[in-house]
């Protein structure tokens, strides 16, 4: 190889190599707000969820997933979660058997993994492992 070639070549890996560590950092880096905008998103919504639940199982009646399921502004709420919610895919209340109490988005979807999972993967040293 010629000087030249040599010179080129080296210029060559000293644009590229810094590139590609650039890009794999922003790609981890990436990974991890949108794993941290999903728990504060779900954080959010479970609490508004719950505040609403609470306040319509305060008043007295005979049968509460009745009282759930008539309850205008918690369908809204589930409604507007998943309209306006960032990363919000499906949003329903169920009951401890599986039956939807109210509920908006996919019905019969399989249980995702659990929210600490994601979070692993998403924290993994090598970004491209939880691609």
């Amino acid at each position: 190889m010629r000087l030249r070639q040599r010179l080129e070549l080296g210029f060559l890996l000293l644009l590229v190599v810094p590139f590609v560590a650039v890009t794999i950092l922003q790609v981890d880096r990436t990974i991890n707000l949108m794993v941290l905008d999903l728990e504060q998103t779900g954080s959010l919504l479970i609490g508004q969820i719950f505040e609403q639940i609470r306040t319509d199982l305060n008043s007295a009646r005979p049968d509460p997933i009745a009282a759930l399921r008539a309850d205008s502004l918690l369908m809204t709420l589930v409604q507007s979660s998943l309209a306006f919610g960032p990363g919000v895919v499906y949003a329903r209340l169920e009951t401890l058997d599986g039956q939807t109490i109210i509920g908006s988005g996919i019905t019969s979807a399989p249980e995702p993994p659990s929210f600490a999972t994601l979070m692993r993967e998403a924290a993994s040293w090598w970004p491209s492992a939880p691609i």
